[in-house]
């Protein structure tokens, strides 16, 4: 009751106080009111884009330098500025705090689920948003991006709700979930908002009351680097894609078949996979390769490069007792290949030139993958927000998902051994991927700023109900 009372206030603060959010003058001249543009912009004018993103994962960056690829080469683009801010740095806390508590709970996925559940509930919705306003806008309606901004894109659920209160230039909303996604999304005071499936136009509208008019079924925005290698390869397993992915190993320095790991910037989760499917595939007699993109985890980097797998957990037990850890030795000969790898500008070329992929349930990895037609195998997903992708790609069968290693390395032996089922899941992976998302969300986003629109059309209601209270005060209408 305390939150919904509380959420009613800030919303009646904010829709009946013209001054409450107006930013403040950096001189002695006033800021002039804002008026919507009549007509196209002036050809003179560099735009400046502002992306609203935040470091949680890899993902949220990698959409914002996507779409800033995909709008420089529009054939709609012009010349423009653009930079990716956040806006919870020296924020009040637990905003502030955001990066590190991502890097927390993706490590502890129990509790992930518990706070993404807890989160996307109504009452709680309402709290935070209330909660935001009240403790952050003051210092966030002072950063200069709201000023020197004619276009503000969001790839983070975050950044939705005080930007598009603060903003009053065009501002788009591009989720960059897949199959499901959090409700902090749903700000309906965007100009548009960009979906990339049916699931969350169907979500957006029922959970977020989003007009048809502001969604776009555009797909998942990924780097156009992949669709230009996917392009170049064509067919997986057609000639000219296997010549092309040989030449791409020659490159590379990779021989025969390969496994890609990719456990996202930080690394984590991935090692007891890679021993075991090393096992396994040694096991079957198979020669391949591992290759592993350890991102910011440097033991596993280390372990890797000297083969050498993690000590043993210890019991419960044995730690009561004090029992010492047991060092691992270094595991000699074996035919398959680790090759540990930190941070990669390429992973398109890796994802042409492996045969598999094995990684957790994050959307932009996913849609990269498919878009390259490469078979996955999904190991883990965070509760809540990835769970859908695992459906999509188990629906789609161009991949398998499971959390048990000795399943897992079983079968990632069944897919290098059999080249068949290798092509029949890429042929499926060819269906579903996408890699022009990126392109039809700069057409309309540069299709909106020739047209001089805004598309606040959200500003027309907030201005009536003003209009409206100053008729009932006796007031004359100054909007």
């Amino acid at each position: 009751m305390i939150s919904v009372m509380l959420f009613l206030i800030v919303t009646l603060y904010l829709s009946f106080t013209s001054d409450a959010l107006s930013l403040p003058a950096t001189s002695t001249t006033p800021i002039p009111p804002y008026t919507p543009p009549t007509g196209p912009p002036s050809q003179d004018k560099i735009p400046h884009i502002i992306f609203l993103s935040a470091d949680t994962g890899g993902g949220h960056r990698a959409s914002a330098l996507s779409l800033n690829a995909s709008l420089t080469t529009s054939p709609l683009s012009t010349s423009f500025t653009s930079e990716i801010v956040s806006i919870w740095p020296g924020g009040a806390w637990p905003y502030r705090d955001l990066v590190e508590a991502y890097v927390h709970l993706s490590r502890h996925p129990r509790q992930w689920g518990f706070l993404y559940h807890l989160s996307n509930t109504g009452p709680y919705l309402c709290w935070m948003n209330g909660d935001t306003v009240l403790r952050n806008v003051k210092r966030i309606r002072k950063m200069d991006c709201w000023r020197t901004a004619d276009i503000i894109v969001s790839v983070h659920p975050t950044m939705t709700n005080i930007p598009q209160i603060l903003s009053k230039q065009p501002f788009y909303t591009v989720i960059t979930d897949l199959g499901s996604c959090h409700a902090t999304w749903f700000s309906r005071r965007c100009s548009r908002m960009f979906v990339a499936s049916e699931k969350l136009y169907e979500k957006a509208r029922k959970r977020g009351w989003v007009r048809r008019s502001k969604l776009v079924r555009s797909g998942l925005p990924i780097r156009p680097v992949f669709g230009e290698e996917g392009e170049r390869m064509g067919e997986r397993f057609g000639e000219e894609g296997k010549r092309y992915r040989e030449e791409k190993k020659a490159k590379l320095g990779l021989k025969g078949n390969g496994v890609l790991f990719m456990g996202g910037g930080e690394g984590v989760g991935m090692e007891e996979y890679i021993w075991g499917v090393k096992r396994s595939l040694e096991a079957n007699d198979i020669k391949s390769q591992i290759v592993v993109v350890c991102g910011r985890n440097k033991l596993l980097h280390e372990r890797l490069s000297t083969s050498t797998p993690p000590p043993p957990k210890r019991t419960i037990i044995k730690r009561i007792l004090r029992r010492p850890k047991v060092e691992s030795e270094p595991e000699t000969g074996g035919s398959v290949k680790l090759i540990p790898l930190q941070f990669i500008d390429n992973p398109q070329e890796y994802m042409v030139a492996c045969d598999v992929l094995v990684t957790k349930a994050g959307p932009g990895t996913i849609a990269e993958a498919a878009s390259l037609s490469i078979p996955i195998m999904l190991t883990s997903f965070l509760p809540g927000q990835e769970s859908g992708n695992v459906d999509i790609v188990l629906e789609a069968n161009y991949g398998n998902f499971s959390t048990s290693v000795p399943e897992v390395s079983s079968i990632i032996s069944n897919l290098i051994s059999d080249e068949d089922l290798r092509s029949r899941m890429s042929k499926n992976a060819e269906k579903i991927g996408d890699a022009k998302a990126g392109e039809r969300i700069a057409e309309v986003i540069w299709e909106d700023y020739w047209a001089g629109r805004t598309g606040r059309d959200f500003g027309k209601r907030r201005r009536w109900f003003r209009e409206a209270w100053r008729r009932v005060r006796g007031l004359e209408d100054d909007s």
